[in-house]
């Protein structure tokens, strides 16, 4: 990954605090996936990591055989992937063409969760950075949530509204860190979880937060975005104080 060009958004895109529909220039490194099943379709989002790489959620990519208990990654001809797309059906955004589904090597269940749960799809065709098409930076730093502890974190995707339908435009919204301790003793039925992963808790509003399984969580540091995270599960709050 070229560190000169990841996670940088135009200087007209800005954010405001709360839900919104985004802007083309927004978040440039997401991609829409739609994927085609037998008897319906997903919608799903990626990351632009490279000029030829996306980051999938595994979940979104594969299905899980239960001779060999591995995830497999589905047939390429399911896939379909688009660049700069504010909506799926976004005229001008860039059709791309996935060639190799690699899935996460360890990834698992656990308490009937996903944990790994990413894929990188290789594309056909090397894809030109521009105000709309970039990529987002990987996080290289310390683990330690208290460099990020001041800053606000994103999710953007395509998430069901407040009717609960499925969105066909670009949203995004804000998240803020809960202390992961008190989160653990609130939800000791997912402790294997927090064990076994690198897990950390964000906390949404009642009216907007990250999907369960697929929406990925960028924070701004140093004048860079970067990907900290990937949401596996959406809990609710109400008595969390």
């Amino acid at each position: 990954q070229n560190s000169n060009e990841c996670g940088l958004m135009s200087a007209s895109a800005g954010l405001v605090q709360g839900g919104r529909f985004a802007s083309k220039s927004q978040f440039p490194w997401m991609a829409s996936l739609l994927i085609t099943y037998n008897n319906f379709f997903l919608n799903s989002s990626g990351l632009l990591l490279s000029h030829r790489h996306i980051l999938s959620p595994g979940t979104a990519v594969s299905f899980y055989n239960e001779q060999s208990r591995y995830f497999n990654a589905i047939s390429l001809h399911r896939v379909k992937i688009l660049l700069a797309a504010l909506s799926q059906n976004d005229r001008n955004s860039l059709l791309v063409t996935p060639t190799v589904i690699t899935i996460h090597p360890t990834m698992k269940e656990v308490d009937d969760t996903p944990i790994n749960n990413v894929a990188i799809i290789t594309l056909e065709n090397f894809v030109q950075f521009s105000e709309f098409i970039r990529p987002i930076c990987l996080w290289t730093f310390n683990d330690e949530l208290r460099y990020v502890s001041g800053s606000a974190f994103y999710t953007a995707g395509y998430g069901v509204d407040e009717s609960g339908k499925v969105s066909n435009i670009r949203k995004y919204a804000r998240i803020s860190l809960v202390d992961l301790k008190r989160c653990e003793d609130s939800y000791e039925k997912y402790s294997n979880i927090f064990h076994e992963t690198n897990a950390f808790c964000a906390q949404g509003s009642s009216s907007e937060s990250a999907c369960d399984f697929d929406d990925f969580l960028f924070v701004k540091y140093n004048d860079r975005w970067y990907l900290r995270g990937l949401s596996l599960l959406n809990f609710h709050f109400d008595n969390f104080n």
